[in-house]
This record gives structure tokens, C-alpha cells and sequence, in this order.
């Protein structure tokens, strides 16, 4: 079982970590944009393809837990958002909503699965859907009501939601589960935390069990000129997440923090390339994401700056505007790893 993430498509930009001492932490050679079929992207579902915010609560409401960092609010609207984004991070690394394990392992009798900051639960649930034999763990900072909703919804009485943070402790014994999926917590986990994150992901895997973290690269790459309003943009950000402790470049250094923490095995770290404003409606949509991921950003952020929350909204405009003509591209990064059988000498 030596390719843990054996299921690459021409779109992946996928390599074993070489972990010696010279090997340098940079992001994958050929910072180039992979082409994903726009035809490909309409095979997600019934999922409406046109995000539609209307009626939503837009009531700003962050978590009031002591020890969180997480930097987003968790009203209604935000909910639509990361419901949304789970479909195009999906249609991005190809399907299912998984990889690391072979063929056939979800269908095994008494699996675990957890997921870690699991948000409105919308993984679990299609898991559960697709593969309604493990128990499914959700853990999130606080039991939403759109969790809730998708696990009353499921009727398997399988999704069992906790209330937990993964920077201290999580609630479960070690060695509980067989798979541990984690994506996009980039805004709410300090750079300093994520080699602990990263252990105590590994303590609650069983030995030979299977880790799986997806995770945004904050540092668009650019085809074209880049405007005052992006590059103000982009170092504000810089500043406002660093000033917190938040290294918004972490994730090309991913597949290298789980490969020192010695307790993990075939680490493969894939590669994709998500377009703003270009190339169809995969474009359009991350595009999207990222305005309105941003925009809540807004009532921490501006003040900060020294600015409105309309002058923000307004430099994202143009940086939208700014990305789509110059073909910008995010990377995001998938690490697939499996838990050593025995502790690492």
C-alpha cells in the first residue's frame, strides 16, 4: 500500500515528500494552471450551479469560544457559502468526497470517520449517503443548526456531532478512527498550532488508519498585471492574518509537517489549481467563494486597516475584477497519509 493517494487524474500535480534534511520547504515546481472541464463541473449534481444568497441572515454572529482563532462568522449566509464550496473543492481533486484509502474501504462493517471542523456537516452527510455503513463524527468549535439539519436529515441515526477544538484535545480515546478528514481551516488555525493539530490527528487514528487534510494556499499566482487594489488587498491580508499568527501561505508546507511528525507513512501531497473569474463557471463560481469569504472578513478586518467595511468591499471588487483579467489561480493542497502500524523508531 505503498501510493496512499493512488487515484490521480491529469489534473493533479501529485509527488512523495522527500523528507531529508535538504529538501526545502517550496511549493511544487511549474507554478502553472491545470485546465479543469467545465462540462466535467455540471456532473456534481443537483446542486444549483448559481449561488443564490436571497433571504439569507446576514446577521454577523464569530464564535464565542475563548480558544478559538477562527476568523469567519457562522451566520446563515456563510452556511450557504461553505456548502457551496464543498462542491467545488469536490469537483476540483475530481471525487468522490474522498481519497487516501482503496477501493472498497468505506464498505467495511464498524469503521469510524471523523471530521474535523466539520462546519454545516454537509460531508458527513454525503458520506452517510454514500456510504451509510461507518459511524460519522463531526467536530466543529460549536454544534451548528445546519449540522443538526443534515444529521436529523440523514435518518440513520449514524452522524453523531461533538462540540470539540482540535488545538487542545478532542474528545475521543486514542486510536478511535479509521479515517480523519480535515479541509480548509487555513483562517482558523495559528501557524504555531498545526504541528500539534497534526499529533493529535494522529493520536486519535487507529494504527494503519488513513488522514486526509485539504487546505487553501492564501498567495494567489498571477498570469497578468496585478492592480493597486489586489496587491493593497493582498498585503493587508498578509498583515491582518500574521498580526494573529496566521500563515495564510501554510498549506504548500503541509505534506512536510505531517511527514516530520514521524507517526504517519506514505505521505503524498496533491496539487490542484482553482481559477477566479476565468475559465467558465468553475471560475465564476470560485470567484464567488472567494468575494464572499472575504467580505465576512470585513467587520474584523477594516477597522484594522482603518477602513470601512463598504471601502473593503469595494478594494474586493476591483481585486476581483484585477484576478479575473489577469487569469489568477489559487493552489490548494490535499495530503493523504496513513498512520504507522507502530510507533516510528
Amino acid at each position: 500500500m505503498g501510493n496512499v493517494c493512488a487515484s490521480v487524474d491529469k489534473h493533479d500535480t501529485a509527488r512523495e515528500l522527500d523528507t531529508s534534511p535538504q529538501h526545502t520547504e517550496k511549493q511544487p515546481s511549474g507554478e502553472v494552471y491545470t485546465a479543469i472541464d467545465d462540462a466535467d463541473f455540471q456532473t456534481i449534481g443537483s446542486e444549483p450551479t448559481t449561488p443564490n444568497s436571497a433571504g439569507e441572515d446576514k446577521s454577523f454572529a464569530y464564535h464565542s469560544v475563548a480558544s478559538s482563532a477562527y476568523v469567519l462568522p457562522h451566520h446563515a449566509a456563510e452556511g450557504s457559502r461553505l456548502n457551496l464550496q464543498h462542491y467545488l473543492l469536490r469537483q476540483l481533486f475530481g471525487g468522490p468526497n474522498y481519497k487516501g484509502p482503496p477501493e472498497g474501504f468505506f464498505r467495511k462493517e464498524g469503521l469510524k470517520v471523523l471530521d474535523v471542523g466539520c462546519g454545516t456537516g454537509i460531508w458527513l452527510a454525503e458520506m452517510n449517503r454514500d456510504f451509510p455503513g461507518p459511524d460519522y463524527y463531526g467536530v466543529d468549535l460549536t454544534t451548528t443548526t445546519w449540522a443538526q439539519t443534515f444529521q436529523d436529515a440523514s435518518g440513520t441515526g449514524k452522524i453523531h456531532l461533538l462540540e470539540g477544538n482540535v488545538m487542545q484535545r478532542l474528545p475521543f480515546e486514542d486510536n478511535t478512527f479509521d479515517y480523519v478528514h480535515q479541509q480548509y481551516l487555513v483562517l482558523g488555525l495559528p501557524e504555531a498550532a498545526w504541528p500539534g493539530v497534526i499529533a493529535e490527528l494522529c493520536r486519535v487514528l487507529k494504527p494503519g488508519g488513513y488522514l486526509d487534510i485539504v487546505e487553501l494556499d492564501g498567495i494567489p499566482v498571477w498570469q497578468g498585471p496585478k492592480g493597486d487594489a489586489a496587491q493593497k488587498f493582498q498585503n493587508s491580508l498578509k498583515a491582518i492574518m500574521g498580526a494573529r499568527g496566521f500563515n495564510i501561505h501554510i498549506a504548500a508546507s503541509l505534506g512536510r509537517l505531517v511527514s516530520q511528525n514521524g507517526g504517519y507513512e506514505h505521505v503524498r501531497q496533491l496539487r490542484r489549481t482553482a481559477p477566479l473569474g476565468w475559465d467558465g463557471n468553475i471560475g465564476e463560481l470560485f470567484l464567488w467563494d472567494f468575494k464572499k469569504g472575504m467580505g465576512n472578513l470585513g467587520p474584523l478586518a477594516a477597522p484594522a486597516l482603518g477602513m470601512t467595511v463598504d471601502q473593503w468591499d469595494g478594494m474586493l471588487e476591483e481585486t476581483g475584477e484585477n484576478y479575473t483579467s489577469s487569469k489568477v489561480f489559487y493552489n490548494n493542497f490535499r495530503v493523504c497519509a496513513r498512520k504507522r502500524l507502530s510507533p516510528s523508531a
